[in-house]
C-alpha cells in the first residue's frame, strides 16, 4: 500500500533539468569558454553538494583554477534567481498531501537550497526535507536513500520516488521504490493513476 510520495527537486519540482544554461551565463560573465567553465565548475558543485566545501569555497576554487576574479553578491544572485517553481507539481503535491506523505529527496547544495526552501516555502508544503548536504553523499549512492528512510522511519515498499535522472530510479526500485522516471506533469499524473494514485 502506497503511504508516501517523494520528489526529486531540481527539474521536477523547479523547472530547470540541469546547471548547464546557468554554466552560460558564468561563462558570459567571467569571459571564459563554457568548455572550460563546464569541468571545473561541475567538480566543485560535487563537492559542494555533498557540504565538502561551502558556498565562499565553492567560487574561489573556481575563479583560482580558470583566473577570473568574481563578486559573491552577484553570483549569487544569477544562481538563487535562476529557474522557476513547477507550480503544476506544487499544486499536484498540495493535493496529494490531503491523502499522502509527502517528502523531497534532492541532491543541492546547503546555501542555494536553503534560500529556495525559505523563498517558495517548501517546508510548508512537504513534510520532510531531506538532501545530500545533509546525508553527505548523493544519489545514485545506496545509502542516501537508506539515510532518508531512516530518519523518516519509512519502508521503501510504500514509498514512490519520482526523479528525472534514470539512474537515481533504477537504484531506488533496487531497494524497493516504486519509481517514476519524471518526463512532464501529466505524464507524471498518468504514472501515478497507474499505481491508483490520484489528486485528492
Amino acid at each position: 500500500m502506497i503511504k508516501t510520495i517523494i520528489f526529486d527537486y531540481g527539474g521536477i519540482i523547479r523547472s530547470i533539468e540541469n546547471l548547464e544554461e546557468l554554466r552560460k551565463i558564468y561563462s558570459k560573465l567571467f569571459n571564459i569558454s563554457a568548455d572550460d567553465l563546464r569541468p571545473v565548475f561541475r567538480k566543485n558543485w560535487r563537492l559542494w553538494r555533498i557540504d565538502k566545501i561551502n558556498e565562499k569555497q565553492f567560487w574561489d576554487n573556481i575563479s583560482n583554477e580558470l583566473k577570473f576574479d568574481y563578486n559573491l553578491k552577484q553570483v549569487k544572485k544569477i544562481m538563487y534567481d535562476y529557474g522557476e517553481p513547477n507550480n503544476n507539481v506544487l499544486e499536484f503535491a498540495k493535493e496529494l498531501k490531503k491523502k499522502y506523505k509527502i517528502y523531497i529527496l534532492s541532491n543541492h547544495a546547503r546555501e542555494w537550497f536553503n534560500y529556495s526552501i525559505k523563498k517558495h516555502k517548501l517546508n510548508e508544503i512537504f513534510d520532510g526535507i531531506f538532501t545530500s548536504y545533509e546525508a553527505k553523499i548523493a544519489k545514485p549512492e545506496k545509502e542516501i536513500y537508506l539515510k532518508f528512510l531512516k530518519k523518516f522511519n519509512l519502508k521503501s515498499e510504500e514509498c514512490v520516488f519520482i526523479d528525472d535522472r534514470q539512474d537515481n530510479i533504477e537504484v531506488a526500485n533496487e531497494l524497493g521504490f516504486k519509481g517514476i522516471f519524471f518526463e512532464n506533469n501529466e505524464q507524471l499524473k498518468t504514472e501515478l493513476e497507474k499505481l491508483g494514485i490520484k489528486n485528492a
